[in-house]
């Protein structure tokens, strides 16, 4: 079972090397081990895996997030990440067995 996320924000961890795309799980249940599909067209798309999945608590606005945590391989991952998903952005969640 996959799962619908909508991106709000991408973070860098750099402490524990992390990619966080923070947001909302808007279909299914987001779990480590899935990855998140990023699709630039109908057959071209990358994907990264799920480290782990924490709360992100945001101080302004007033909101908790989901993290979904993404091992971190080079510093300007984050930045890839925020261009493919801007604030809004839906992406997939699939299980290993299930990906396109």
């Amino acid at each position: 079972m996959g799962a619908r996320f909508e991106v709000r924000e991408v973070l860098r961890f750099t402490a524990r090397r992390k990619v966080v795309l923070a947001g909302r799980v808007l279909e299914g249940v987001a779990r480590p081990g899935q990855t998140i599909d990023f699709r630039f067209q109908d057959r071209l798309f990358c994907s990264v895996k799920i480290a782990a999945v924490e709360f992100v608590e945001r101080i302004l606005p007033d909101e908790t997030l989901v993290g979904l945590l993404c091992e971190e391989r080079d510093p300007r991952e984050a930045t890839l990440y925020a261009e493919l998903c801007p604030r809004g952005t839906v992406v997939e969640l699939s299980d290993a067995a299930t990906q396109p």
